[in-house]
């Protein structure tokens, strides 16, 4: 991981306070020491947790799947992405319309990550807090060719 920028949680909250997710993000923020504008590796890209996955629709909180799982479930079963989740999991739908913004150009930003809880899966290293659909969308339209420091989001930390 590349840090970019350490940023000031007062003018991070002032900037996402208005935004369709606002607690996600606000509640990421707040509730850890610091956030960074970080780059990512491919590896931590892709050892992200995530709250669901296309096979793994409602997972309890130590089965939550990893970004590599999640995207691979997409590129190997394309009728995926012509479901939708109920609640606020992976939505198949979502991840489409998001793989389409990129086509066109859209850039990949305002993700958010934060240090994963104690009861997570090991093998992960952050949480997704928001941005979950481009995340994962982002790694599937790549086909999973991720270059290192290529992906930028924001990392809210205790580290």
């Amino acid at each position: 991981m590349k840090i970019l920028e350490s940023l000031q949680k007062e003018h991070l909250i002032d900037r996402f306070a208005s935004h369709r997710d606002s607690k996600y993000i606000v509640g990421a923020i707040t509730k850890w020491d610091k956030c960074l504008r970080v780059a990512l590796a491919s590896d931590e890209y892709l050892r992200l947790i995530l709250n669901s996955s296309a096979l793994n629709p409602l997972p309890k909180l130590g089965q939550f799947p990893l970004m590599q799982e999640a995207i691979s479930q997409f590129i190997s079963n394309a009728d995926f992405l012509a479901i939708k989740h109920p609640d606020r999991g992976l939505s198949g739908v979502v991840v489409k319309n998001y793989i389409e913004e990129f086509k066109k150009g859209t850039k990949l930003k305002d993700c958010f990550i934060r240090d994963k809880d104690a009861n997570m899966r090991e093998e992960g290293w952050a949480y997704i807090a928001d941005g979950m659909h481009r995340l994962v969308a982002y790694g599937v339209w790549k086909n999973l060719e991720i270059k290192d420091n290529e992906l930028e989001v924001y990392l809210c930390t205790n580290l």
